[in-house]
């Protein structure tokens, strides 16, 4: 009889039924205050995040996050997160699958915000979910005041990392969201250089679409993009590479509104350079040289609005014919050894003939 009134499986199937529903229909309702304008920071943001959610645009997305962690509008729920927790130790499956179905950071957020540091990393393994995956992965590299030591939960990262890439939106979302101020995520480029290891020559691509070459703030993926390989693989990479860096270098000189602009403003010099030297055609080479050194002896002949637009337009081409100095100066380096092996090669046969008349006579 009390076997019948207190079924324990029973019971057990009750609390698991409801709390799948409760999380699953869980929503949160961001209301911003009636104060503020339809114009204010706050509702621009709220708007972004809400179409950032749909086409899994980070930096759309924390912008508006951000706001609220340091507002005192940060939503809490201590259900949720109590309802998370026994999903999350006695039916991770079910769990997993309710995560993959949120489309909210919010409701994500809270869902996971018990969870232990080696539970994160499962989760971020096991989940289809490209937000919660994010917010993994955030956890560990926004936060500035932790260091990561464990080289195992390095490599966990990382491979969580490689799942965007799967997909070229969404990876290219989240390299911009990542190389939008490099300076802000120093643990991002530790774990970037496996990263860099484990995924394809396109997907490098992308990384260096998205780079910042005309500010001190790329330095570090630069660094570790020359520092992950072997000479002989980096060769192979920034080969077939370099001219996208060259291409958006040479374009950002171009175009630069800084009447200062010259070639120390960007981090991809070494690129650029590599590029020249190694992979520029001598058609392109000598054709560039030629209109750079036109322009420049034709400089008086053109009108300008003042002496300091001139002076930018004079640091442009220079700062390009800098660079393609490198070539002409290992060309010129490589002509004089040639006639210096010459000169040598000619000085041991007249050495030889000499020998030859002294024996002979």
């Amino acid at each position: 009889m009390v076997d019948d009134i207190f079924n324990e499986s029973e019971i057990v199937e009750k609390i698991k039924e409801f709390c799948t529903g409760f999380l699953d229909k869980f929503e949160i309702s961001i209301e911003i205050p009636e104060y503020t304008k339809s114009n204010s920071i706050e509702n621009i943001a709220f708007r972004k995040y809400k179409k950032g959610l749909k086409k899994y645009n980070f930096i759309n997305i924390y912008n508006f996050i951000e706001i609220l962690e340091n507002s005192m509008h940060y939503p809490e729920n201590c259900f949720l997160g109590f309802c998370s927790y026994i999903m999350k130790n006695n039916y991770k499956q079910e769990y997993i699958e309710i995560l993959n179905q949120k489309e909210d950071i919010l409701e994500i957020q809270l869902m996971i915000s018990n969870l232990e540091e080696n539970e994160l990393i499962e989760v971020g393994k096991e989940t289809s979910n490209y937000l919660v995956k994010f917010e993994v992965i955030r956890h560990f590299i926004n936060n500035r005041t932790k260091q990561i030591e464990n080289e195992e939960i390095l490599l966990e990262i990382s491979r969580i990392i490689v799942d965007f890439s799967k997909d070229e939106n969404i990876w290219t979302e989240f390299m911009r969201y990542y190389l939008r101020f490099p300076i802000r995520w120093p643990k991002f480029f530790v774990i970037l250089g496996q990263v860099l290891k484990d995924i394809n020559k396109k997907e490098i691509e992308i990384i260096l679409k998205e780079l910042k070459i005309d500010v001190h703030s790329s330095y570090k993926i630069l660094n570790i993009i020359k520092e992950t390989f072997t000479q002989e693989n980096m060769n192979n990479l920034i080969g077939d590479s370099s001219k996208i860096i060259y291409d958006r270098w040479k374009d950002c000189i171009e175009n630069s509104k800084d009447e200062r602009v010259s070639i120390i403003l960007t981090d991809a010099i070494n690129i650029v350079i590599f590029y020249i030297i190694k992979r520029m055609s001598n058609e392109e080479f000598e054709s560039m040289c030629e209109a750079y050194k036109k322009e420049l002896n034709e400089i008086n002949n053109y009108w300008f609005e003042n002496s300091v637009k001139r002076m930018s337009y004079y640091n442009k081409k220079v700062s390009i014919l800098f660079a393609l100095g490198f070539r002409m100066g290992l060309e010129e380096r490589n002509r004089l050894l040639i006639m210096f092996e010459k000169s040598c090669l000619v000085r041991e046969e007249d050495l030889n003939l000499i020998k030859i008349n002294w024996i002979g006579q």
